[in-house]
């Protein structure tokens, strides 16, 4: 008989998923103004614990279904990215920008009411040149990143695109308000 792991976690207590992992680390940091020991914590238990869901998930997976995902890549650029702050170069991520989680893929959408083309000046940060790794979208007018570790290459003449909304529905993506109500 397998064994079966308890769930001895501080900050992810009742968590049984890998998903639920991923959206319980996300709303730690997108509603908690967290001191730097605390966010140092909860990053050590997240990437342990994403190892052990991540082990027992692909042992009962077929090959396709296995979730290769690299905790770091996700959890760093969560916290970068949020934590992008320069009232010089008038950067304020939670105020100009939306954060977006669908599967392993993290987009980055203007905030409800800003203008589209808000996103441009944080191009040297969110890029993949010498930024946090997102790619932009000219289509979806939204930065993107996969959290999978796979090298990043264009997808040329791709006819199956989904609309954002249709993303959405399918997918049922974790939609992060970044905007100055996010701390309330």
């Amino acid at each position: 008989m397998a064994k079966k792991t308890t769930n001895t976690s501080v900050y992810f207590k009742g968590v049984k998923t890998l998903s639920d992992l991923e959206q319980k680390f996300l709303e730690i940091f997108t509603n908690n103004n967290l001191d730097e020991a605390t966010a140092e914590a909860v990053t050590k238990e997240y990437d342990e614990f994403f190892v052990v869901l991540r082990d027992e998930h692909n042992k009962k997976s077929e090959e396709w279904q296995r979730v290769l995902a690299n905790p770091e890549l996700m959890r760093t650029a969560v916290t970068q990215t949020l934590a992008i702050k320069d009232e010089e170069k008038d950067l304020d991520f939670r105020r100009d920008c939306t954060l977006e989680k669908d599967g392993h893929w993290l987009f980055i959408y203007p905030a409800e009411g800003k203008p589209s083309d808000v996103t441009k000046k944080y191009t040297s940060v969110f890029s993949w040149k010498g930024g946090i790794g997102f790619h932009f979208s000219k289509r979806l007018g939204a930065w993107y990143m996969d959290c999978t570790g796979k090298p990043w290459k264009p997808r040329k003449g791709h006819r199956g695109y989904m609309t954002t909304e249709e993303r959405r529905n399918t997918h049922g993506c974790v939609f992060l308000n970044s905007a100055d109500d996010i701390a309330s």
